[in-house]
């Protein structure tokens, strides 16, 4: 979970993003047995649209050709920061034709789950070699064959396409129109992603961010294949939570709502228990 109260200016840890967004990806390409542990408010609350995130991985082969510099503006786009230095999850960093970064978790061939920074080294627009790195020592370690490169936010927002930014600029004033929010506060959201920036708190405007779908956000539950078997422990204890949780929600929806703070309804960012 986030662990962040609903409708707050605060977003969440990168590195419970991240695992996250793992998580989510592999249960997508999951082709074997598994076992998924999760909250009632983790599960109620609506996450990357499953077409969206899936469409945003980018697998790179050793051997492969590809242009650095698009590389370097495809990982910004999915949320990676360029710095002197990769140590966190979310990090990457150029120098000539090496390409250091972060990214979440993924899986091997043979399932091996691999965590930690991965290096490119780069011979004119070919990835000569693939290695992991130790981010203290700085040192390469094992070679790999292949990496999968997973966005590192839900927020997906390319500063470099001016046709979506100006699509979810025109749906934020389209909602800032119809729930009377207020017009300073909409010019602050609206100022940070016309310059192609996150801005804390952007995860409670998620479907902004897919606004040309019918269907602008998924469920965990779109993740899994048909026939996963659901166990509830304590059915009565969910449902008081998710009823403590729910109030909560609207209940802070109703302050924003109070103070005209930008705020999507509540069933757009979580889903509603009837």
């Amino acid at each position: 979970g986030y662990e962040i109260p609903p409708y707050t200016p605060l977003s969440p840890d990168q590195r419970t993003t991240a695992l996250r967004l793992s998580a989510l990806y592999r249960l997508a390409e999951n082709r074997g047995s598994f076992v998924l542990v999760i909250s009632v408010e983790t599960l109620l609350r609506r996450v990357i649209h499953r077409s969206q995130l899936m469409g945003s991985a980018e697998l790179l082969m050793a051997g492969e050709e590809f242009d650095l510099e698009e590389l370097r503006l495809q990982i910004a786009a999915i949320g990676y920061v360029e710095v002197s230095l990769v140590k966190n999850v979310g990090d990457f960093s150029v120098r000539g034709g090496i390409l250091d970064i972060f990214p979440p978790a993924f899986s091997l061939a043979g399932e091996h789950l691999h965590e930690g920074p991965v290096r490119l080294d780069f011979f004119g627009d070919t990835i000569e070699s693939i290695r992991s790195f130790d981010p203290f020592s700085q040192r390469s370690q094992e070679d790999l064959e292949e990496i999968i490169v997973l966005p590192v936010s839900d927020i997906i927002i390319n500063s470099q396409d001016k046709v979506g930014i100006g699509a979810i600029r025109s749906l934020l004033l389209e909602k800032a129109e119809q729930f009377h929010w207020a017009a300073e506060k909409t010019a602050e959201i609206n100022e940070r992603i016309q310059n192609g920036q996150r801005f804390p708190g952007a995860e409670f405007f998620l479907p902004l961010f897919n606004g040309e779908s019918a269907d602008p956000t998924s469920s965990v539950l779109d993740y899994l294949p048909e026939e996963t078997l659901l166990v509830l422990l304590d059915p009565q204890a969910i449902n008081r939570q998710a009823g403590i949780v729910h109030e909560r929600i609207q209940a802070n929806y109703n302050s924003a709502l109070t103070s005209a703070t930008p705020a999507l309804p509540s069933e757009e960012i979580f889903i509603p228990l009837n």
